[in-house]
């Protein structure tokens, strides 16, 4: 939640990148969004506001049996290390 942790989930994912973690944009774009669907009244955006909130805010960490809980421990602490940093962060993305 950017209000909450002063940085949005696309600068997050950059700084996230930019160390190594695997990571990506998760149900984006959203699947009303794709072709076989976004033609259908149902599907209109203004129809779907929490899909289209949880399609900008979800981001898809590092998952699976092949990560450690080490692994888990050190992303959850570049998360901190990036949002107690998300100043200078965002002050070098512009």
């Amino acid at each position: 939640d950017e209000a909450k942790s002063g940085i949005s989930r696309d600068l997050l994912l950059e700084a996230l990148l930019a160390e190594n973690v695997i990571c990506r944009r998760h149900f984006f774009p959203g699947v009303h969004r794709l072709d076989t669907y976004a033609s259908l009244p149902s599907a209109r955006t203004e129809r779907l506001p929490v899909t289209e909130l949880l399609c900008q805010r979800i981001l898809q960490l590092p998952s699976g049996q092949e990560v450690s809980v080490a692994d888990a421990g050190r992303v959850c602490q570049l998360i901190g290390e990036i949002l107690r940093n998300r100043d200078a962060i965002a002050r070098h993305d512009s």
